[in-house]
């Protein structure tokens, strides 16, 4: 899978350098990465539930392993979380930590993936959008007997939903929510490949800011796998999907 250092003012943009003691509370856990010697690895980590343990703790980063290949750790790491790591060279890894810490160690071995293989790119577009409604609350006085009348309140409304792609009839799906972006979708996205019973033997996924990058795990023309792209949105507010996804190439992995 070709890649550009093109992610690095993403990644930087996402790295959190506080040191994680939320007044000595959760301190993350520590993220043990090795890959080819003088190799750069993107790491990112994507929380696994609205349960956040570290909110000052790192999301993304970049390391380069040493000449000697000798494994590289970062302190102060998101816990509750699934962790990606990948290289402009086609090394990928995925691992994940549900719960929160304390400290705990979780290991990425950025392997090199097959080649040539059969590859795609998802890529995430879109921000979520959310307009304003008039309810209407039946509101009533003290006494039982007291005057109910009905008030108008405004009330918030987003569009919220899923993104889904099915690649050779089993379908990954990420949710859409208020505070979703297409970055926290793709990541979604690539985890719920990742995990799917079926795809998990065969491919692997993991995210790249807006994308999701997904790599047969073995040679052969026969992973070239058709897939398509589709999504949800609140349609009862909405006329279209707030983050879309789309396919290259358009109509199945191929070979290369």
């Amino acid at each position: 899978m070709k890649s550009r250092l093109g992610w690095l003012p993403f990644v930087l943009g996402l790295v959190m350098l506080t040191s994680c003691n939320d007044g000595g509370g959760d301190p993350g856990v520590n993220l043990n990465i090795d890959g080819p010697a003088n190799d750069t690895i993107l790491w990112q980590a994507f929380q696994l539930s609205e349960l956040i343990c570290c909110p000052t703790c790192a999301t993304a980063g970049v390391v380069t392993i040493p000449n000697n290949g000798l494994r590289v750790s970062v302190t102060h790491v998101l816990d509750n979380a699934v962790y990606f790591a990948h290289d402009n060279s086609g090394c990928m890894a995925i691992a994940s930590l549900p719960g929160c810490g304390p400290n705990a160690p979780v290991f990425l071995s950025c392997a090199r993936q097959p080649s040539p293989a059969a590859q795609g790119t998802i890529t995430l577009s879109g921000s979520v959008a959310s307009t304003t409604i008039t309810i209407y609350e039946t509101v009533c006085g003290p006494d039982p007997d007291g005057l109910c009348v009905r008030q108008p309140v405004q009330e918030t409304v987003w569009n919220t939903g899923s993104v889904s792609v099915s690649i050779n009839g089993q379908t990954a799906t990420a949710s859409v929510g208020a505070n979703s972006t297409a970055a926290s979708v793709a990541g979604a996205l690539a985890y719920a490949i990742d995990t799917n019973s079926v795809l998990s033997p065969q491919l692997m996924a993991v995210p790249e800011g807006a994308r999701v990058l997904v790599h047969a795990k073995q040679t052969g023309t026969q992973y070239n796998y058709p897939w398509q792209a589709s999504c949800t949105y609140n349609s009862a507010q909405f006329s279209s999907c707030s983050i879309n996804a789309s396919l290259s190439p358009a109509s199945a992995l191929v070979t290369q």
